[in-house]
């Protein structure tokens, strides 16, 4: 009979249009809660099956949840000669080399849906995943179509809501910060002023366009890390304030992004001052898009762009309340500054993590199920 058919839930290694590899390779190993490595496995196979003799209902289920992920998946029928698996079996799925068996286990089956003894794959979560829905804040897709939503007063009374608890990792991470910038400008300016000394006029410009670069090539990186602290925060997920210094190996990428961002909103301000204005707020949530999603420079710079122009004066109206705040809280003698970098940064968090929602956390990390 049809309704005897059983089908398997197939995975070619290809992503939607509209996400980055590493975007859903990231979801992979959320999901599934395995390595990079075994993911980056499953991506060069030609063929994994990650749900095995499902009933059709199922199984068009876990394809609806992967293509949330960005993956693109197949239902196909099984074959009839082969019986489907009892619930705790270890048949061996076919081509399915993801899933090395540990010593105590001789074979393993789909790594989606199966248990075995010292598996790595976290199967509750994908089941979960299956009944609960995946990415409740969006994904990459979602955000350059205006597939989402966020308000002022959201953000900033959920913001404040998670203040507490988080104070001091802001404040430690703002002075780090803050003590790092002041020891490169304090190096750069002796270099400066020693190729002053030595070459003169020349060597004053040389220098002064070396501590440019110096100060973006170190700034950068520490913008990336705020910006991944206060997604943390936003997200529940404990991490320290030593996590801003966490992205310096992205330090080309992320240092390109800050020079085109400046250079485009130059260009902007030169030509009618408007274009200047709205890309300033079109292009803020780059730099994260170039660690949490693996955008290219000009693709995190265009992806923030045509996500945020859907809400554009929503973001605009954001920013002008979050620098009011900020001024107050810094002509209250400082004391203000307690509560409002805390503030602003999980706000930055709560905004990007709403629009784009978030493929990569800590090391270490695990995101909360109303987060993913």
């Amino acid at each position: 009979a049809m309704s005897d058919q059983r089908f398997d839930v197939i995975f070619s290694g290809k992503v939607r249009d509209g996400f980055a590899a590493a975007e859903v390779k990231a979801n992979f190993s959320r999901l599934f809660k395995i390595p990079a490595e075994k993911v980056e496995s499953i991506f060069r196979s030609p063929r994994t099956v990650l749900k095995s003799g499902v009933d059709r209902e199922t199984a068009d289920k876990y394809q609806a949840v992967l293509a949330k992920t960005g993956a693109i998946v197949t239902v196909e029928p099984q074959r009839q000669d082969v019986p489907p698996p009892p619930p705790e079996a270890t048949t061996p799925a076919v081509n399915a080399p993801v899933e090395e068996a540990p010593q105590t286990t001789p074979t393993a089956g789909p790594i989606w849906g199966r248990r075995f003894e010292n598996s790595p794959v976290n199967t509750a979560v994908a089941e979960d995943a299956t009944d609960n829905g995946e990415h409740q804040y969006g994904s990459l897709a979602d955000a350059l179509a205006g597939n989402y939503q966020f308000t002022i007063g959201g953000v900033l009374s959920e913001a404040w809501q998670k203040v507490n608890g988080n104070k001091a990792t802001a404040l430690l991470a703002f002075l780090l910060g803050t003590g790092v910038m002041i020891g490169v400008g304090i190096a750069a300016g002796l270099i400066q002023a020693l190729l002053g000394a030595l070459a003169g006029d020349m060597g004053g410009v040389a220098g002064g366009f070396l501590t440019q670069i110096a100060q973006l090539a170190v700034g950068a990186p520490l913008n990336a890390g705020f910006f991944m602290l206060g997604i943390s925060m936003a997200l529940g997920v404990p991490a320290g304030a030593a996590l801003i210094l966490k992205y310096y190996d992205r330090i080309l990428p992320l240092t390109l992004t800050m020079i085109l961002y400046g250079l485009m909103v130059m260009l902007g301000f030169v030509l009618l001052v408007l274009p200047g204005i709205y890309l300033s707020v079109a292009y803020l949530l780059a730099i994260p898009l170039v660690v949490d999603k693996g955008l290219s420079p000009w693709q995190a710079l265009e992806a923030s762009r045509k996500a945020i122009t859907h809400r554009w004066f929503s973001v605009f109206g954001f920013l002008l309340l979050m620098g009011l705040i900020s001024i107050i809280g810094t002509l209250c003698l400082l004391i203000g500054l307690i509560w409002i970098i805390p503030l602003y940064m999980i706000a930055m968090g709560i905004l990007y993590r709403n629009i784009f929602g978030v493929s990569s956390i800590p090391a270490g990390a695990s995101v909360p199920a109303s987060a993913r």
